[in-house]
């Protein structure tokens, strides 16, 4: 017996609602943490033992979801007694040293950034003088849980994408009384599930032993399980597995799978870089169009493969034929998706001067996954030329070709989510408004470190300020206010020198004083990304 439509439908608005919570619950973050700066420093000769190590990173750490490490030059692991946060400051880790004989000491540290991935890195300093003879090696840096984690996510995620767009070619192939992939093969399907579950839990796994300074187990029994949650490819994993039992419900009505499973593909595009864009939401969107492409691209030429496969044993032209018209547009439809969601996408994360002016990992995969693409199409532009001739001339070659290349492209795109990508260095350029009095206001560059503010201000009637000051603090955050003095450059110009210590939101006030007591105050917020 099927199950009551509107209970289909309240269960599913749900699942929904699960996934616009998790959506909305986010604010945007830095792609990826990274060391600023470190006291002592990356190579520095201190005469004495330094009493206190500092780390400054380019966002705010979570409590308890860091750890650092200092080893001496035989490798052995030095005991810190107190290693924490700053109080009022969460992008920066202290730790007091005990003291320090001479030598060569290295410090390894690792962080979970905002957007779930974990960040680490090593630098050294020396205490009178370096060790003499070579420094032991130090021990594995990077978890092999946090190297196996993409290529788990690779045949879950490629699973996924052909499992949703099989579910949803079902109506309009049965239509058209063409053989169909998704009822035909039950017992497989049944058994792709059960290694989707496996898979989900195994991510899960994977994602909990890779945090940084935590022990799942430890964190669960001391009833700290939010930190747990705070990933967001741990959450994305969790809704997932939901989402797979949800699909295994017997007996509901017709739409009810084909739903679940465009879910199952929406909530891929909620892990990850993602949050590291200034525009989530957008970006979101772009996403899960980007995911729906491919999943229509990849589930259509399996399906071609599969009438291929049956035209073979039964030798029915005229089936093929008639699946031609039906497979093009679907194709075309699913490329232009694709493609455009795709540049949406790059947009959204970062810019030309970015991408062209640095090589990274990331760049190098774009690079190989628009190669791949472009292989697509020119592939499926010869399979259309030779189909449209006759059905004879339709080749497995190119059929398979295509279906191998879009399966790299989907391994580029899984990487290229667990890889830091470069971050856009916008400026700021606007004129606020305060009664009568307007600001110009400039700042080159809005990334981390010291940027200069010029600002121009309008005349009041017949007098110049006689004191600016900009007030700068972090928004959402309880460090201070920070009073910076601006100096005059010209006649109502002035130049105020800015310390942004981390990304995020920063508000900025600016307070100029006139002779006659008169008071202007300008204010305003701003994105600042950490740009290497």
């Amino acid at each position: 017996m099927l199950v009551n439509a509107a209970a289909a439908r309240r269960l599913f608005l749900c699942c929904c609602s699960l996934l616009l919570v998790f959506c909305l619950g986010y604010t945007p973050a830095s792609a990826h943490a990274y060391l600023i700066s470190s006291t002592p420093a990356n190579g520095e000769v201190m005469e004495n033992s330094p009493a206190l190590l500092a780390l400054s990173f380019s966002e705010p750490l979570e409590q308890g979801l860091y750890e650092v490490q200092l080893y001496d030059w035989n490798a052995r692991l030095v005991e810190l007694p107190s290693v924490g946060l700053t109080p009022g400051n969460a992008s920066k880790v202290t730790a007091l040293l005990p003291d320090l004989p001479q030598g060569t000491y290295t410090v390894r540290w690792n962080v979970l950034s905002a957007d779930g991935h974990p960040v680490h890195g090593v630098f050294s300093f020396f205490v009178g003088q370096p060790s003499n003879g070579s420094v032991s090696p130090l021990p594995a840096e990077r978890p092999a849980s946090e190297a196996l984690l993409p290529y788990l996510r690779f045949p879950v995620e490629s699973l996924l994408l052909l499992g949703g767009g099989l579910s949803w070619l079902v109506w309009p192939i049965r239509r058209r009384g063409l053989p169909d992939l998704w009822h035909r093969c039950k017992k497989p399907r049944q058994f792709i599930w059960v290694l989707l579950l496996i898979g989900t839990i195994g991510e899960c796994a994977l994602s909990l032993a890779s945090l940084p300074g935590a022990n799942p187990l430890s964190l669960l029994s001391s009833g700290k399980w939010e930190l747990l949650l705070q990933p967001p490819f741990i959450r994305m994993a969790l809704i997932q597995l939901l989402l797979l039992l949800l699909a295994a419900l017997p007996n509901m009505v017709s739409g009810w799978y084909p739903a679940v499973w465009l879910l199952l593909v929406c909530n891929l595009a909620i892990g990850g870089h993602v949050w590291g864009t200034e525009h989530v939401l957008p970006a979101i969107a772009a996403r899960m169009l980007h995911l729906i492409g491919i999943a229509i691209w990849l589930s259509a030429l399996a399906c071609l493969a599969f009438v291929l496969a049956c035209r073979k044993v039964t030798g029915d032209r005229e089936q093929l034929d008639g699946f031609r018209p039906f497979f093009v547009r679907l194709a075309a439809v699913a490329a232009g998706f694709v493609t455009v969601s795709g540049a949406g996408m790059v947009m959204l994360q970062t810019d030309w001067a970015a991408l062209l002016g640095s090589l990274q990992l990331w760049n190098l995969l774009l690079l190989l996954k628009i190669v791949l693409m472009l292989a697509m199409l020119l592939l499926a532009l010869l399979q259309t030329v030779r189909w449209r001739s006759s059905s004879k001339r339709l080749s497995r070659s190119l059929l398979y070709g295509e279906l191998t290349a879009g399966i790299a492209a989907l391994l580029a795109g899984v990487l290229m989510s667990q890889t830091a990508y470069p971050l856009p260095a916008k400026g700021y350029s606007e004129s606020l408004g305060s009664g009568h009095v307007q600001v110009q206001v400039d700042i080159p560059r809005l990334q981390v470190g010291k940027q200069t503010m010029q600002m121009r201000l309008a005349d009041m009637p017949g007098q110049l300020p006689e004191q600016v000051v900009v007030h700068l603090e972090m928004a959402d955050m309880d460090m201070g206010n920070i009073e910076i003095p601006a100096t005059a450059t010209g006649s109502g110009t002035y130049q105020a020198e800015l310390l942004f210590s981390m990304t995020g939101y920063w508000r900025f006030t600016i307070d100029a004083r006139y002779p006659d007591g008169t008071r202007q105050q300008w204010r305003d917020t701003v994105l600042v990304r950490f740009s290497r």
